[in-house]
């Protein structure tokens, strides 16, 4: 019979799957900005939208959280207003 993993152990993954998470949510805001910037705004909108719902998923600190919210904004403000209301 196997027994449930220690508390800390679920804290070591959940934080490490948070830190794995912020790392996908930073390469997707350079993948939108660098589309947004090459006039591709639907892929650029995409990028958009798949940070901002993994953003939602971690749990990071406020310095970081504050960080990566500061570039979900610069890519939303680099697409055309067009772009974002179609959705």
């Amino acid at each position: 019979m196997t027994t449930a993993p220690a508390p800390s152990s679920l804290q070591r993954l959940r934080a490490k799957t948070d830190r794995q998470l912020a790392v996908l949510v930073r390469r997707e805001l350079d993948r939108g900005l660098a589309l947004a910037n090459q006039a591709r705004p639907c892929d650029a909108r995409r990028s958009y939208m798949t940070a901002e719902t993994l953003l939602a998923m971690t749990e990071l600190s406020a310095a970081d959280r504050v960080r990566l919210q500061q570039r979900l904004d610069q890519l939303r403000d680099a697409l055309p207003r067009c772009a974002m209301s179609a959705a």
